[in-house]
């Protein structure tokens, strides 16, 4: 089935699990891959920094163009531009990928005012947070038009670097491929099965940003045990944006229902960007890892997929 807008909605506001959500049918998939792309720019926000967004439009636009080889005729348009397709007549068969920003509201029903004997409790709604959920949107242009969408990926970040821009478009990438061959759903966790024995050939690149401020290299020896580095943001970039063979890094994949700080690692090759571990959030098991930082309990997920 598609994801549809309003499902999706009822995620973010619910706080059910949404990393990342890929229920398309294969042929919605297959369809996906053989038409020309249709690229729908974010919008500029109000306040927004408008150099910054400016400076994401390009990095999208370039990423497409370096990144992204299922369809070689890419256009873009923006939203507004978007949205003013409905009311043509004569509608051209795109892949469309949108990068909507969601504003998401959550919060509890608590009683309205002290029970009464023999009438029914009244509840009333109130709002404990609200924060905007930076989305990337991929379907067919006829249901699109809709809000009817059959994959979904948010962003960690508002404004991604080139090396998050150009990772997320590769995995992005291979779950069309995969899913345009598999009806059953793709599993993040069941490619690290898959992939696993490959991290004790590669050299894993550990970004400092994202290192927890207390974790020592002798600690990372000691929970990982394979190859490793600690290195700048710009390093790990570099060998994304240039492929290099050899080494792998850590994708954080945020949940779009519980904020930036509950986030998904992914362990990717730099090659491919194909999902070769994986470290899932305390929401999902015992144990305080949330994700927003590499810790010793994250190293030790990584390489557990190994020996299972």
């Amino acid at each position: 089935m598609k994801i549809r807008l309003l499902f999706l909605a009822v995620l973010l506001l619910t706080g059910l699990q949404s990393f990342a959500q890929y229920v398309g049918k294969a042929k919605d998939f297959a369809e996906f891959t053989k038409r020309p792309l249709l690229v729908v720019l974010p919008e500029i926000k109000d306040g927004s920094d408008i150099k910054s967004v400016v400076k994401m439009k390009e990095v999208i636009k370039s990423s497409f163009s370096g990144f992204w080889t299922l369809q070689k005729q890419i256009s873009f348009l923006s939203q507004a531009e978007f949205k003013a397709m409905k009311k043509n007549k004569k509608k051209e068969a795109f892949a469309v990928v949108s990068f909507p920003t969601v504003h998401v509201a959550k919060g509890s029903f608590t009683p309205n005012g002290p029970r009464s004997m023999g009438s029914p409790t009244q509840f009333k709604y109130e709002t404990t947070a609200s924060f905007d959920v930076n989305l990337m949107l991929m379907g067919l242009s006829e249901d699109a038009l809709s809000n009817d969408w059959i994959y979904s990926h948010p962003f960690a970040t508002d404004y991604p670097t080139e090396g998050n821009m150009a990772s997320t478009l590769l995995l992005a990438q291979n779950i069309v491929v995969k899913g345009a061959k598999e009806s059953e759903e793709i599993s993040f966790p069941k490619e690290a099965k898959e992939n696993a024995s490959k991290l004790k050939n590669l050299t894993l690149l550990i970004d400092k940003a994202k290192l927890g401020s207390n974790v020592t290299e002798q600690e990372i020896k000691a929970a990982y045990g394979l190859p490793f580095k600690v290195v700048e943001t710009s390093v790990v970039d570099d060998a994304i944006l240039n492929k290099t063979p050899g080494f792998a890094y850590v994708y954080m994949l945020p949940n779009s229902a519980g904020g930036k700080n509950l986030q998904l690692q992914l362990v990717l090759d730099t090659d491919k960007s194909q999902v070769i571990s994986v470290s899932m959030p305390a929401t999902f098991r015992v144990g305080n890892i949330r994700g927003k930082e590499i810790k010793e309990g994250n190293l030790k997920d990584y390489v557990s997929y190994i020996k299972n």
